[in-house]
């Protein structure tokens, strides 16, 4: 039997009935009750926060770490180029994502490039600098969990500072001073407010670092739990939307796989209705403090990403492998020729952006090139069947001509 949430029940019942079940549901044995309270726009009380881990709930994070299993399995033994071309076209789509969401303007050709030059480590000024320097960051390396606000401000200025509004820029210690508000975006209309103090703020978000470090609920839980309250408790007058998916993936980066955990933002765009509507209805009076919809729509979320990326990385999986067989059958290209190709047409098939591969990467990644040489012979010898094309020079960088094969 599928779990009722309280403000369908408010919806669909009448007023007796749903003070009825809202008052089972509160007292109710079954439920999970957290240390937080929070106070819907519009309505007086003030309501402490519950759930209740159904059985679809359940199933859903366990499919959520057996699928994490899966695509760690098909990326780990993804070839070279091919793995290091998924990973740069993931932070792409994620940090065009988190973008879109807030309706901040960027494209993917932006992030790319801004990428690639951060990587080669080129200090020239960039839009959306900070950005992709922290997504990167996270692919890179271990990034700590929170442990004090302070950290939650050190990630805010290094992820969105620069592009905050100066009317909009945080004028507390740590967080904002005054009153936050969220307005829908078609109507101007105020949806959610918070009027705490910046010492109310701290004590609470500390309070939400402890909980999703020490609680003993589930991880997927307590980090579906915190993007929650990170929301509502909205410390920062703009930025807090791409401030909390970061921190849900430093979470979910502990917990799951890397290509999962750095495409929170793209599977939350993707699925924009049911991200937006958990939000508005749990932190609605109807809801009572119930957090079971808003857990389920975030394993949800998740899992329809999850179910993308593994249908995705098969399907590129297989078409690689035809092609590869195509290489080694054409009687045309020598043994070196095929092997120059296929890794060329690994980052044309799991880049998706195709901007080609360097002459440092091929012979990273080639073994059967001995020298520079070869490989200058080798690369005259495809230009001029006409295979590949040189799309730079400075560093020597190559991709394939479509148009040369037949089976494309």
């Amino acid at each position: 039997m599928n779990y009722k949430y309280l403000h369908k029940i408010f919806n669909e019942m009448s007023s007796e009935a749903y003070q009825k079940e809202k008052k089972k549901r509160i007292e109710g044995y079954g439920a999970i009750r957290l240390d937080f309270e929070i106070k819907t726009f519009g309505f007086p009380d003030k309501f402490k926060l519950f759930f209740y881990s159904h059985p679809k709930m359940m199933a859903n994070a366990e499919k959520i770490m057996v699928d994490s299993e899966k695509i760690k399995k098909i990326a780990r033994d993804l070839p070279g180029i091919a793995k290091e071309s998924y990973q740069i076209n993931t932070l792409v789509e994620e940090m065009q994502g988190t973008n879109e969401i807030e309706g901040v303007r960027s494209s993917r050709a932006e992030m790319r490039t801004g990428l690639r030059k951060i990587i080669q480590d080129n200090a020239e000024l960039l839009r959306h600098k900070s950005l992709i320097k922290s997504y990167l960051k996270l692919q890179q390396e271990k990034v700590a969990l929170l442990s004090t606000p302070q950290d939650v401000r050190e990630i805010y200025d290094y992820l969105v500072l620069d592009e905050i509004k100066k009317e909009d820029l945080p004028d507390g210690e740590i967080f904002r001073r005054g009153p936050s508000e969220l307005t829908k975006s078609n109507s101007g209309k105020v949806v959610h407010r918070n009027t705490m103090t910046e010492e109310t703020l701290k004590e609470e978000i500390q309070k939400m670092i402890h909980f999703m470090n020490d609680d003993e609920l589930p991880c997927l839980h307590k980090i579906a739990i915190g993007h929650f309250i990170f929301g509502y408790l909205h410390p920062y007058y703009d930025g807090n939307g791409r401030t909390a998916r970061y921190i849900s993936s430093i979470y979910l980066k502990k917990l799951l796989n890397p290509i999962t955990s750095l495409s929170l933002s793209k599977a939350c765009k993707d699925n924009l209705k049911i991200y937006v509507d958990a939000f508005s209805s749990t932190n609605s009076f109807k809801s009572a403090g119930d957090l079971t919809y808003f857990i389920d729509a975030f394993f949800d979320i998740l899992n329809r990403e999850q179910t993308s990326i593994i249908a995705d990385l098969k399907e590129k999986r297989e078409r690689l492998k035809e092609i590869h067989k195509h290489l080694q059958d054409d009687v045309e290209l020598s043994d070196r020729e095929a092997s120059v190709l296929f890794i060329l047409f690994q980052e044309y098939i799991y880049g998706e952006f195709s901007e080609g591969v360097t002459k440092d990467d091929i012979l990273k990644y080639d073994h059967s090139i001995p020298s520079i040489y070869i490989f200058n012979q080798i690369k005259d010898s495809l230009v001029e069947k006409g295979a590949i094309k040189i799309i730079k020079k400075r560093p020597i960088t190559l991709t394939i001509a479509p148009n040369y094969f037949s089976f494309l």
